[in-house]
């Protein structure tokens, strides 16, 4: 480096200077964007092109979890931005998409961004999607997507099984509870026959208990659904460990709370009139018995369906009916 005869840095040299200084920002910006969009190496992100029907040529981004494969395939999604934008503006979308177990096609819909210009509107082979029919398509050719996960009608063929594995539980409860007189049960009356009062009362009961296992499974499922694993059967216990570990380890800190002054002191920190609260706690055992039932099966059927639904429904059966056949139908003594 030069210096002129008073010791200072030459301008040309400081404009050379601040111009790799700007170059360094540039390349570090890019490289970190690069970085975000592959989620630091757990998403594959491709540029793709392939011909529309009419033979105009469509450009797309490709999102694919690393953990997708022919033996492991994953739901799939096509991304199409609004009329004045092009790809880019959804990648923040497409990324969380595919940080969350979805294979995503993010296109440039035609006469936007690097995709062909459009056929007169008039012509018979135009494409009033602007591509996004093909793009379908196109992801479900891709043989790490799964097919059944773009077509939610073909996830409701699993309906009957929900009723078949339902009916089996009980009539499997009520022939033993007949035989040996010893119904289901963990601390309290697990699951018992209902009688006809009992099961007309379920089913006022059910449409609240399937809206509450909606939720949850959105929030399990969708919320706070993980990166699959190498193979389905990975997958199903790595997800189910996360979700029960979400839902029961607060209900296990409250039994904490509950216990370990009760066994360290013999002080009971939540009695409440009548001792409520005790009975209360009580439960919650065996509330997490059931939530180690019902949990992993819902978080079966969404592996296997990409949706919340069935295994809702099929956990809001099992639990309306250990809650109603076991619960007392009277006023609280207090």
């Amino acid at each position: 480096m030069t210096v002129d005869a008073k010791g200072k840095v030459p301008r040309v040299m400081r404009s050379l200077l601040f111009f790799f200084l700007c170059l360094a920002v540039l390349l570090g910006a890019e490289i970190t964007a690069s970085l975000v969009q592959r989620d630091f190496g757990r998403v594959d992100v491709e540029n793709v092109r392939y011909p529309n029907f009419n033979g105009i040529t469509i450009r797309a981004k490709l999102l694919k979890p690393s953990g997708a494969s022919p033996l492991s395939p994953l739901p799939g999604a096509v991304y199409i931005h609004g009329y004045q934008n092009n790809r880019e503006t959804g990648d923040a979308y497409c990324l969380e998409l595919a940080r969350r177990g979805f294979v995503v096609l993010n296109i440039d819909a035609i006469g936007r961004g690097n995709s062909g210009i459009p056929n007169d509107p008039k012509a018979p082979d135009f494409d009033p999607t602007y591509g996004g029919r093909t793009s379908l398509e196109y992801l479900r050719s891709l043989p790490f997507v799964r097919f059944f996960h773009l077509n939610g009608l073909l996830s409701w063929l699993y309906l009957p099984l929900i009723f078949i594995l339902f009916g089996f539980a009980y009539g499997l409860e009520h022939l033993l509870e007949w035989i040996f007189i010893v119904d289901f049960r963990f601390i309290f009356p697990f699951a018992s026959d209902l009688t006809p009062y009992r099961a007309l009362v379920a089913l006022r009961y059910l449409p609240f208990v399937v809206t509450g296992f909606l939720f949850l499974g959105y929030f399990l499922h969708g919320i706070m659904r993980r990166e699959p694993r190498t193979t389905p059967l990975r997958t199903f216990f790595w997800w189910s460990a996360v979700n029960l570990f979400i839902v029961i380890f607060p209900l296990i800190l409250f039994l904490a709370i509950q216990y370990v002054p009760l066994f360290a002191t013999g002080f009971i920190p939540f009695v409440g009139p009548g001792g409520m609260f005790v009975s209360f706690v009580i439960n919650i055992f065996h509330v997490i018995g059931v939530l180690f039932l019902v949990i992993p099966l819902s978080t079966w059927f969404f592996q296997m369906t990409g949706r919340i639904y069935l295994g809702s429904v099929l956990s809001a059966l099992l639990v309306t009916w250990m809650f109603l056949s076991s619960q007392v139908i009277a006023p609280i003594p207090v």
